[in-house]
């Protein structure tokens, strides 16, 4: 049976509301946190490797498609991002664009096992 655009399967996240019409089996659990362009961690990240932090004036790359990434990251951190410089951007991959031009720091996910 294919859904009314035509596709029978799809990979996505499930971070929103499918609809009564839509199974979803999960994959694997997605872990977020802080991405930027390795020559750039200088200029947006401060104190040592082992408790690192984001400087209060790295840009933080939001993104239209994820809006609430940042605020989720840093509350379950503990820390605030108040009053930092944002940029926002239309979709998620955008922001990851930015990121690996050195333009801020985007949230990143990776998968942490089945």
């Amino acid at each position: 049976m294919a859904f009314q655009d035509g596709i029978t399967l799809a990979i996505r996240r499930n971070d929103f509301d499918w609809g009564a019409s839509v199974h979803s089996i999960p994959l694997f659990s997605e872990k977020i946190g802080p991405v930027c362009k390795p020559e750039m961690l200088a200029q947006f990240v401060e104190g040592s490797q082992t408790e690192p932090r984001l400087r209060r004036d790295a840009a933080l790359l939001q993104t239209a498609t994820r809006p609430d990434a940042w605020a989720d990251w840093a509350q379950a951190q503990g820390v605030s991002i108040e009053g930092m410089p944002q940029q926002r951007f239309e979709h998620f991959y955008f922001s990851l664009q930015a990121a690996v031009a050195g333009l801020g720091v985007a949230i990143g996910p990776w998968q942490t096992g089945a």
